[in-house]
Order: structure tokens, then C-alpha cells, then sequence
């Protein structure tokens, strides 16, 4: 338990990306160049590592939340949440599934001061604009604007 504690969350959060993008470069390699097309065989976005990702984040972000962690330690890993879609070359079907995935830091966000949220606000705002945003991005948006508006 005691070594559980000794990593942060940021660096958790790091080794399940990298965890998601081998799992995912596996998944797509498996795959035959025609699969999904016209409806026949399986898609590349139908592979479980995308689910499991998800369970696995959503679990990572409860437990944060529910520990109160340091506020750098969350902050960072908010950050890396919210910036993870373009911060590595992912392929489409990943890039669909992080962008969803911004989701998990929604209870996490309350728990950092106003100065922390505004910092990540406005990274936020300037990597994704209002035309470019999904209803979940105007959730974290919101949730960071929190004392803004």
C-alpha cells in the first residue's frame, strides 16, 4: 500500500497512456486493412484495450478524487489527461477514446484552487477552440471556468 502511494498520480496516468498505446498499436495490428469496411468484420475502434482504457482511467481519477491528493500531483495529472489526445501521434480510434476520456477529470477539478484551474483553462481554451470542441470539452471547460463566469 505504501508503494502504491509512493507514485504519483501524473506518473500513473503516464504509464496507463503508454500501457493504452501499445495495447492499441497491438490491436490495430492484428487487424486485416479492410476491417470494418462496408460493415464486414470487426472495426478498429471495436478492440476491448478502448474499454478497458476507460475502466481503468475512470478508476484512477475515482481514486483521486476520493484521496484528496496534493494539488501539483492532480494538477499534473489533469494536465496530462487533457492534453494527452495531442500529445503523441495516437491513431484516430485513440485519439476519439482520449477525447471521451476527459471526462474522468470532472470530479478531480474541483479540487484545485482557482489560480491551478485558470492556468489549465486557458491551455484548454487555446487547444481547443469553441468550433472544435465536443459536449464533453465544454464540461471540462465549464468545470474549469468554475470561478471565471
Amino acid at each position: 500500500m505504501e508503494e502504491e502511494r509512493a507514485t504519483s498520480y501524473a506518473q500513473k496516468l503516464r504509464d496507463l497512456l503508454d500501457e493504452y498505446e501499445t495495447a492499441v498499436r497491438q490491436a490495430r495490428a492484428r487487424k486485416t486493412p479492410g476491417s470494418g469496411l462496408l460493415g464486414f468484420g470487426p472495426k478498429r475502434g471495436d478492440d476491448p484495450c478502448h474499454e478497458a482504457f476507460d475502466q481503468k482511467l475512470e478508476a484512477l481519477f475515482a481514486a483521486m478524487a476520493a484521496e484528496d491528493p496534493p494539488v501539483e500531483d492532480a494538477a499534473d495529472a489533469i494536465g496530462l489527461l487533457l492534453r494527452a489526445e495531442e500529445d503523441r501521434p495516437w491513431p484516430e480510434e485513440a485519439r476519439w477514446m482520449l477525447v471521451a476520456a476527459q471526462r474522468h477529470a470532472l470530479p478531480v477539478i474541483p479540487l484545485l484552487p482557482g489560480a491551478q484551474r485558470r492556468k489549465l483553462l486557458l491551455e484548454y481554451r487555446k487547444r481547443y477552440p469553441r468550433f472544435r470542441r465536443l459536449p464533453v470539452q465544454d464540461q471540462v471547460l465549464k468545470a474549469l471556468a468554475r470561478d471565471e463566469l
